[in-house]
């Protein structure tokens, strides 16, 4: 961070930032039955579930950039601020659930007879989601001192987020497209993201 007095009615503060998130919650390279990999097994006569949780292995890497500039400025009864904040967000999510397969039987003994439980679901695949994408954020304020005991506050925020790279990959699914009923495309970003702010302070 770095804060610059420019005169005594303007100042500015500018902040540079990095941030990394890792999270693991991996699952052994384990083998059973001849299955390549140990998946979760639940018999409900003997209240046993087998396995690890169902929902790993999971995991993600997210890094951000962020630029920010807030700026002050005195100006008789108004004390102005603009802002901005700029984020650059690399990630990648992998998260499929049952991804090993899930099976419960009402008794061991179907297991035992291998005999088809009574719910079985194994994911197909699965491939780790890219969610890069940059946002802005903009806003301007006005504290406009009416009198000693009583001020006013105006001010106008502006948002802008990105589409995550792995969402706009929702158009390669077109060929799947059925006129009227479902369509695959890219999601756009909303542009009109704007919230006004409007406040009193009376003392």
């Amino acid at each position: 961070s770095e804060f610059h007095t420019f005169t005594p009615t303007l100042t500015n503060e500018f902040r540079a930032a990095y941030g990394r998130r890792v999270e693991d919650r991996p699952v052994g390279d384990y083998a059973s039955g001849g299955l390549d990999v140990l998946p979760n097994l639940q018999f409900n006569d003997l209240s046993l579930i087998i396995g690890p949780n169902s929902n790993y292995p999971q995991g993600s890497r997210n890094n951000t950039y962020q630029l920010v500039d807030n700026m002050t400025w005195t100006k008789g009864r108004h004390t102005l601020k603009f802002g901005y904040d700029g984020r650059k967000t690399n990630s990648s999510n992998f998260f499929v659930q049952r991804v090993r397969g899930e099976y419960i039987y009402n008794s061991f003994e179907r297991y035992l007879l291998d005999i088809t439980p009574e719910f079985a679901e194994r994911s197909v695949g699965g491939a780790p989601f890219v969610g890069n994408l940059l946002s802005h954020y903009l806003f301007v304020t006005d504290e406009y001192r009416l009198r000693p005991n009583l001020t006013l506050n105006l001010g106008l925020r502006y948002e802008y987020v990105g589409v995550p790279t792995g969402a706009k990959q929702q158009s390669l699914n077109a060929i799947s497209n059925v006129a009227g009923l479902l369509e695959f495309r890219s999601p756009e970003p909303t542009k009109l993201d704007f919230a006004p702010r409007i406040g009193i302070a009376w003392s």
